[in-house]
């Protein structure tokens, strides 16, 4: 059920289990078999229960939905289309929050409330995780990953035609902008044959 505030999270989810199911061509029968391979029965009848509303599903439901329709758990906190999606309601004293913000938050790529404490929001997540985030944003502040990344927007715009001003200077940036990656990538090439050697 839809508010003036926004939707409510088994309001959401449920219409997203009917989405996705329709999505992978399947009859609600169809999806209780699968939910029965998985080793948790669902009879048709309690689908379209769930879909319609007026059953709302565990935690626990809720990944057997994911596994059953070969999609990611956040899919069904999200909104089919960005543009005319409901805010969602994560709890009453929260403001609604825009289904792409919720996919984050159970991504784990955001807190919700944004404005919550960052640091903490990560540090619940298990060390071999905080370790790969912390992998990937010293990669991502490397000179040549910042390089590529400008290179890739540039190049973006060049293929898609988008206005973007000057074509000319575009151009010349896309030059520059290769010029440097490559610059990058031959000391990369350097420094990991110095290492190979090094090791030997």
């Amino acid at each position: 059920m839809e508010t003036e505030r926004g939707a409510r999270v088994p309001d959401v989810i449920a219409k997203n289990i009917a989405r996705l199911r329709k999505l992978r061509g399947l009859t609600v029968r169809q999806l209780s078999e699968r939910l029965t391979e998985l080793g948790s029965p669902m009879v048709p009848s309690g689908i379209t229960k769930v879909e319609k509303g007026t059953r709302q599903v565990s935690a626990e439901e809720l990944l057997l939905f994911a596994a059953a329709l070969n999609a990611s758990p956040a899919d069904f906190v999200d909104g089919a289309d960005p543009d005319t999606a409901e805010p969602i309601i994560v709890a009453p004293n929260l403001p609604p929050e825009k289904p792409f913000v919720v996919r984050a938050w159970f991504a784990g790529e955001w807190p919700i409330p944004v404005s919550a404490d960052m640091q903490e929001f990560r540090q619940a997540a298990p060390s071999w995780f905080r370790d790969k985030e912390e992998q990937q944003e010293r990669t991502f502040r490397h000179p040549a990953m910042m390089s590529l990344s400008s290179l890739k927007s540039f190049l973006h715009t060049a293929v898609l035609g988008e206005d973007a001003g000057d074509p000319q200077a575009l151009a010349k940036a896309i030059r520059q902008e290769s010029d440097r990656l490559a610059a990058y990538a031959s000391l990369l090439a350097d420094e990991t044959e110095q290492k190979a050697t090094n090791g030997r």
